[in-house]
Order: C-alpha cells, then structure tokens, then sequence
C-alpha cells in the first residue's frame, strides 16, 4: 500500500460560462465567467481602436465630464456615431440568464485538488463505506497502460487496474491499496459496485469487465467480456469470477439488487457487443465477424446461498438497454422494473423493462416486457432516476445521450435531458433538454467516441435542491447544472478543458455535512477533488420561515454582550 497526500491546485473556482469563445477555444481553469466582454477585434467591448482625435468635432458644452473618471487617452470617440436621445433602456426587460454569451455567477465556489495523479485512464468512480468504520472509501477503475502488438504498429489491449483509497486524517489524506493490478492482466475493468454479498458486515465488490475495442484489435486482440466480483474476508480480497474474462459479450456495469424477493441479492447487467457492420466508422481494423448489428442483451443472475454466490448461467430478460441500469417499482405491483440508457442497440435510446410476472419454476427469468422511453435521441449513455428531484412526489430521471456530429453530421444533438415520468409509466415520458452548446470532438481512428457521457446527481451548492454533474467526455468540458428554484437548471462550466472525463460523483466524503466532487479524466491520468469554499445558500436565511411565537426565550441564558442585534 501506499500513501499520499494530496496538494491544492491553489484554484479557486468561480463560474465559467456555458460555452467556449467564438473561436472554439475555451477560458482557462483558472478563470471567472465574470468580467467585462470582449469586442471581435480583441479590445474590451464599448472601445474602439487607437487613432488621432478629429479636429473638426466640437465638445457638447451642455455636457459637463464626470471628474472622477480619467479619459483613456489612447482611446479616441468615433465622431461619426451620436447616441440616440430618445430611446431609454426598458427596466423591465431582464437578460435571459441561460445565455452562453453572458457572465453568469454560480451559487457557490469551489477549489479544485489533485486526488491522485499518475494513473493510466482512471475512468469510473464508486464511493462505499468497505469495513464499515465510518469512513467512505474511493474505488477507482482505470483502462491502464499498453504497448501495442508487433511492435507498436497495431493497437494493443490494456491491462487495467482497481484502486481504493482509505481517508486518513482529512480529505487530503489518503492510502492507496490496489484490489486489481496490472499484472492480473483484466481488460478494461469497468464501473465498480459495493455491497454485502456474503452478510458478514464487509463490503464485496463487483467488477464488470470489456469493451468493443477488444475485437476491434483484430490480429492481437480477443473479447474481453466478464463478471468478477471479490470477496471481503477481513484478511484480505478473494477473486470469484461469474463470468471469467473473455466473453464475447462485455459489461459496463453490475446493478446488485435482489430481483426475486428471495432474500439473497442477485446481479442485473447488461451484455454489449460493438459492430460497426461496415457502416464507416472510425475504427482502424474492421471488428471480425462483420455483423450489421450490435447486441445489448439485459439479463440477470441469481444469487445463491452456496460458496458459489450467483448462478453463472444467465437468466435472460429481453433485447435491449444498456450500461448502468437502475431498478425500481415504477408501475407499483411490488415488483422491480429495469431502466436504461441504450447505446448499442439500432434505434434506442432510452428505454424500460416492465416485470410483469416474478420469477417461477416455469419462467426462472420472470415475465418481462420493454417500453420505449425514447427512440429519436440517438444512441445514450446513462439514465439516473430522480425522485423529489423538484422537490415534490413526482419522479424524473435525468439522461445523457451520446452522439457525434462531427463524425456523423445526421446524429441528434448532444444533449443532457430531463424526463418526467408519468403516473402511468408505460404512457409517454415529458421531456425538457437542459443542456446546450454540447458538442463532441471527432473519434479517433481507434476509439469512436461521442458526447455527452456519464451524470450524478446531488446538492453541489449546499441550497437543498439536487444539482447535475456531467462528465462532457467527447466535449472536452465537464459540465453541472445548478438548481435554483423547482425546476430551473442554470448550466456552468466546473472544468473547461479535461477530454474524457468519466466518472463523477457528488458524496460527502469527510461527513461534514457538505458535499464534494470528484472527476475522472481519461486522458488527464488524473482524478480530481472539488471542495465547497463559499455557497450563497450557506448565507441567506430562508424568507419562509416564520419564528415560532409562542416560544419563550430561556431566562437562564446570558445574552453575549460582545454581539450586536
């Protein structure tokens, strides 16, 4: 194990604005969406270029200068433009606060560390209480390091690794133990999961494993798919696989519910295979097999009360969905139901399984039946349900697609959406885009890439009211909305330029009653740390509240003579 300590960035970070400059380039990490704006010519707006006074203008002598303010003298007035006296600015109209162009302060500040450096493609986050000490540890899944085949000449397939980090005295403070390192040699670990799978007070973890790149090397690569999990034995971590590496199928991520009531938590994933069918994209080496269709099967297996634990024989629920399901009872007849993203299924996009009949020795899969949530937002990457996200008993779900005009002029809008879902949920789910100005960069020729990517949800400014945070991924941006009031979402800029981001999380890591960020950049080879340094909400009494008249004030106490009412 190892042991690090983390250092400030000495970045204290304000709002950014919703979108790059015109000219495509963004404002530094450092910077504030506040400021005065600039005109084309690159001088601040309202002054034009340096010249040589007009002789021939007189001064208005019913004007008298403010002589307070000092003229710039390299500033000369352009003489051929006179003011219109008659038009006066209309108070009541209020700039829209949504626009990208315009400085727009956000409710809460914040400062950005290192949380750990140096590590190869971190991209997924889990955040679990393992030994139950009260202490929160940080699961980190990164794609690792690989030199190539033949050489280099050919794409090679990383060897990733799982890393957790133990909190020592404070949130920058934190020991390193590694659960999967490179020489276990796991292609691609993905989304970790924690939970009890044993009931003996320790957390397990589970790993899905793979992704399509794994064919897409076609002379020195091979399917890559898994299901691992490892055992907590207070000695130490025990390898089980459930599916052993190698499949052709691989999983992004393992939702540990217990689906048939049995008392015993099973595993929902969902199994994906990649094929571009010839269909032009960026990929250097056709994915062997050459099938027009990609495959996104949603299945589960069952726990057991055996040394086994799950049942690795698969019990299928239907075609369709994607990575990182989530469970709930959404029709309300006791029974859990699966939603999703879908990005590996032609024509999906968001959608749901309906689990109409449990599990029986007749059909030990259950009774299931999909629900197209929306088919015309092109492929997506994650769907989060929401409840009392406005503060009420409605339920919404936020989504992020995951599309690329740059590579696919004719993709739908990179957006982040937010649906609402209705009483019944097999009628049509209201939908609001929240987002704008999302727009990918182009693939690379070995990984095709798209945007936006994966979301959290959660109090960033301290105001009770959830926020969203998200990882732009194929827009270089990362990017949060924040909650002001039921219902509206203001979108800021928390880090202009990390390309690739993957996880993100919205915890309080250090039970302080405050919530942090993390953000894992890809390509940055970094995981990043937000803390809250100052909210507006931390300071403004709630005009609500009334003061309770019929409480009496303790006469014992003595009222502090050094404060002022």
């Amino acid at each position: 194990m190892s042991r690090l300590r983390l250092a400030p960035l000495a970045l204290l970070l304000t709002l950014l604005p919703a979108c790059g400059d015109d000219d495509g380039t963004t404002s530094p990490a450092t910077g504030s969406g506040s400021g005065e704006s600039v005109s084309a010519s690159g001088e601040p707006s309202g002054v034009e270029p340096s010249g040589t006074p007009d002789p021939t203008v007189t001064p208005d002598p019913t004007v008298t200068p403010d002589p307070t303010v000092t003229p710039d003298p390299t500033v000369t007035p352009d003489p051929t433009v006179t003011p219109d006296p008659t038009v006066t600015p209309d108070p009541t109209v209020t700039p829209d606060p949504t626009d990208p162009t315009l400085p727009d302060p956000a409710g809460a500040t914040f400062e950005q560390h290192t949380f750990v450096a140096a590590l190869t493609g971190p991209a997924f986050i889990e955040v679990a209480d393992l030994n139950g000490d009260g202490r929160l540890e940080v699961i980190v899944s990164a794609i690792g390091e690989s030199e190539g085949g033949f050489g280099g000449f050919l794409p090679g397939v990383p060897n990733g690794t799982v890393t957790i980090y133990s909190r020592g005295e404070d949130l920058f403070d934190w020991t390193a133990e590694e659960l999967i390192p490179a020489a276990m040699e796991i292609n691609f670990p993905n989304q970790p999961r924690a939970a009890d799978l044993t009931g003996n007070g320790l957390l397990d973890i589970v790993v899905p494993v793979g992704h399509p790149s794994c064919d897409a090397t076609a002379f020195i690569g091979s399917p890559c798919g898994g299901l691992l999990w490892f055992e907590q034995t207070g000695a130490g971590w025990t390898r089980h696989d459930i599916i052993a590496p190698g499949d052709d199928l691989f999983f992004r991520d393992a939702l540990i519910v217990d689906l048939d009531g049995d008392g015993l938590l099973d595993i929902v994933a969902v199994g994906e295979q990649f094929s571009d069918g010839g269909g032009g994209l960026p990929l250097p080496i056709p994915i062997p097999g050459g099938d027009d269709v990609s495959i996104a099967t949603t299945m589960w297996f069952q726990g057991a009360d055996d040394g086994q634990r799950f049942d690795p024989t698969p019990l299928v629920i239907g075609d369709g969905l994607g990575g990182f399901p989530q469970a709930m009872d959404l029709t309300g007849n006791g029974l859990l139901d699966i939603v999703s993203a879908e990005r590996f299924i032609e024509n999906g996009s968001f959608a749901w399984f309906e689990q109409t009949e449990p599990p029986s020795a007749e059909h030990p899969e259950g009774q299931w039946e999909r629900h197209v949530i929306a088919d015309d937002l092109g492929p997506a990457f994650q769907l989060v349900l929401a409840p009392g996200l406005l503060g009420d008993d409605r339920l919404f779900a936020v989504g992020t697609n995951h599309t690329n005009t740059a590579d696919r002029p004719g993709d739908p809008e990179s957006a982040v959406l937010l649906f609402e879902v209705p009483e019944d949920p097999r009628d049509a789910w209201p939908r609001e885009v929240l987002s704008q100005g999302i727009v990918s960069r182009a693939s690379p020729q070995d990984n095709p890439i798209g945007a936006p990517g994966l979301l959290a949800v959660g109090d960033i400014t301290g105001s009770g009211y959830d926020d969203i945070l998200v990882a732009g991924y194929g827009d270089p941006r990362v990017l949060w909305f924040e909650h002001t009031e039921p219902g509206t979402f203001v979108l800021h800029v928390l880090i202009p330029t990390l390309p690739l981001a993957g996880g993100v999380i919205i915890r309080d890591l250090n039970d302080d009653g405050q919530n942090e960020m993390l953000v894992a950049g890809q390509e940055a080879n970094s995981v990043f740390l937000f803390v809250r340094t100052s909210s507006i909400y931390d300071e403004t009494p709630d005009p609500t509240e009334t003061p309770d008249p019929t409480e009496t004030p303790d006469p014992t106490e003595t009222p502090d003579p050094t404060e002022t009412p």
